[in-house]
C-alpha cells in the first residue's frame, strides 16, 4: 500500500497573500494549509483554521504547525512542508521520491547562500529578523554546548520531507520546538543543533533554495509585507522601556505605602544566615513564653 502523503504550509498573520500551487496536489498528495484567518480560500488548497498558540506573535505561532507535523497530519505517513513562497513546478509525487529515500526517515536541503550556522546567525541580526539580545544569547549557549554544530552547514527551512509519524522525528521536532519557544523564533537557527542531538540519519540535498527541477523561490505572488512581521525591540530599547515602567511604579502611592515593608525585608536579607536563623529563634521562643500563662497551685485543706 502506497504512503498517505501530504504537502503543507502555514500562514499566519496576513502579511502575504497565499501561493496557489497547480502542480502541487495534481498527483500523489493532498495540500493543506494551515492558517489563523477566517477568510482565507484557495483554489487548490484545503484550507485549515487554527488557533494561534501566541496571538500577538503570528510568527512563532507558525512555526508550531511546521515543526510538529505529527500532531496536526497524523493521518498522513509522509509530508513535504514548503514555505508559502515556495513553488512548486512538479507533481507532488516527483518532488517526494526526489528528496526522501527508503532509508532515511528525513531529508532537507542545504542553505545555498551560508557558509555555516555562525553566518547565520549574523545575518539574523544584520537584517534585524529578530532580536539581537536573544540571538546573541542563543548564539552564546550554542558555543557552550554544540560548537562544533555552529562550523557545519546551515540547513533552508523552506522545504523539509519527512516521515513525521516515526519516534525518532517526532522526538528531534520536539526539541526543535523547545528551541524555537527558548531563543529565536528563526528557526533556521536552531535546527541543526536539534538534529544533532537526536543523532538522526539525515538526507542532506545540495540544491539551489532558489530553483530546481521540482521548486522556485521566493515566489512573487505572496506579496509578502515584512513590516505586519516586525521584529521584537532590541535590547537597548526594551531595557529603557522596563527602566521607565519600574521609574512609574515607583512614583505610585501602593509603592510608597509598601516602602517599609521593603526595606524591612532588605534589613533581614543582609542578615548573616546564622544570625537570622537565632533571631527568628528567639522571637518564636518569646512567643511561645508570651502564650504561656502560669498554672495556679491549688493548696490541700487542712482537716
Amino acid at each position: 500500500m502506497p504512503p498517505r502523503r501530504v504537502v503543507y504550509t502555514v500562514l499566519m498573520g496576513g502579511y502575504e497573500s497565499l501561493v496557489e500551487q497547480p502542480l502541487g496536489g495534481v498527483q500523489g498528495a493532498d495540500l493543506i494549509c494551515f492558517t489563523d484567518s477566517v477568510h482565507l480560500t484557495s483554489d487548490t488548497w484545503h484550507v485549515r483554521r487554527v488557533e494561534p498558540v501566541f496571538p500577538a506573535d503570528p510568527n512563532r505561532s507558525s512555526r508550531r504547525p511546521k515543526i510538529l507535523a505529527h500532531e496536526y497530519l497524523a493521518d498522513y505517513d509522509e509530508s513535504l512542508y514548503i514555505d508559502n513562497t515556495v513553488l512548486l513546478t512538479a507533481p507532488a509525487d516527483v518532488v517526494f521520491d526526489q528528496l526522501l529515500s527508503a532509508t532515511s526517515p528525513m531529508a532537507l536541503v542545504r542553505h545555498s547562500e551560508r557558509a555555516s550556522l555562525r553566518e547565520e546567525f549574523a545575518k539574523v541580526v544584520e537584517n534585524g529578523l529578530d532580536a539581537e539580545w536573544i540571538v546573541t544569547e542563543q548564539l552564546a549557549d550554542y558555543e557552550r554546548t554544540a560548537s562544533q554544530v555552529l562550523d557545519g552547514p546551515t540547513l533552508w527551512g523552506g522545504i523539509l520531507a519527512r516521515r513525521h509519524n516515526e519516534p525518532s522525528i517526532r522526538n528531534a521536532m520536539q526539541t526543535w520546538w523547545e528551541h524555537v519557544l527558548r531563543y529565536s523564533r528563526r528557526d533556521q537557527l536552531s535546527l541543526p543543533v536539534a538534529l544533532e542531538a537526536a543523532g538522526l540519519d539525515l538526507l542532506v540535498h545540495n540544491l539551489d533554495n532558489r530553483r530546481s527541477t521540482f521548486h522556485t523561490w521566493p515566489d512573487k505572488s505572496a506579496n509578502r509585507d515584512r513590516s505586519r512581521g516586525a521584529p521584537l525591540p532590541k535590547a537597548p530599547k526594551l531595557i529603557a522601556a522596563l527602566e521607565n515602567e519600574l521609574a512609574m511604579r515607583r512614583s505610585s502611592a501602593s509603592w510608597r505605602v509598601t516602602s517599609p515593608m521593603r526595606r524591612m525585608a532588605a534589613f533581614v536579607r543582609g542578615f548573616p544566615r546564622w544570625r537570622r536563623l537565632t533571631a527568628s529563634t528567639a522571637v518564636r521562643r518569646a512567643g511561645s513564653r508570651r502564650r504561656r500563662s502560669p498554672t495556679p497551685t491549688r493548696r490541700r485543706r487542712r482537716s
